[in-house]
């Protein structure tokens, strides 16, 4: 805001003559807004095995992240891929939030392949892990998919039952 006497507003500055005189003084006012951001998270499941998982089947992601004190903060989540789930928390621009999916639900016939994390300002960081930066956009939320991992028709029985199964010939 630019306002008083001796100010020539230019756009959006301002010039400011200020006279010699004593009793002469300058007040500047800024507005700042801190910018905070929501995370969801979402499962994609893609691959051969794909109509086998139940897309309501819920699989454990923790996001952890440093508050402004630097103390180290957690959120256990359960996602699916039916919606989005919400981390529940506004958290400032800028923050950076590891993600680390956990143990897959087991399946009788689908072999999981490796966890591929996805969106923007997402960036993985190994195996079942990314991290995010928390978008400058104020009450912006960043959709982060958990997935895109292939899954494979596993066999039903064991290998070596399979074999079993055929007829012998030899000796």
């Amino acid at each position: 805001m630019w306002s008083g006497t001796g100010v020539e507003i230019q756009g959006t500055s301002a010039v400011v003559t200020v006279a010699r005189d004593a009793t002469a003084s300058v007040a500047l006012e800024n507005h700042a807004a801190t910018s905070t951001e929501g995370l969801s998270l979402i499962k994609g499941i893609a691959g051969a095995a794909k109509g086998e998982v139940d897309a309501s089947t819920e699989f454990p992601v923790t996001a952890t992240w440093r508050d402004a004190d630097d103390q180290l903060q957690s959120r256990d989540l359960l996602i699916n891929a039916v919606e989005p789930t919400p981390l529940g928390v506004q958290l400032p621009a800028g923050t950076v939030v590891t993600l680390t999916e956990g143990a897959s639900p087991e399946f009788p016939t689908v072999d999981w392949g490796s966890v591929v994390f996805s969106g923007d300002r997402v960036t993985s960081t190994g195996e079942r892990t990314a991290t995010v930066v928390v978008s400058d956009q104020q009450s912006d939320t960043t959709l982060v998919t958990v997935g895109g991992h292939g899954v494979n028709g596993a066999p039903s029985a064991p290998p070596d039952r399979l074999r079993r199964n055929r007829p012998i010939t030899g000796e």
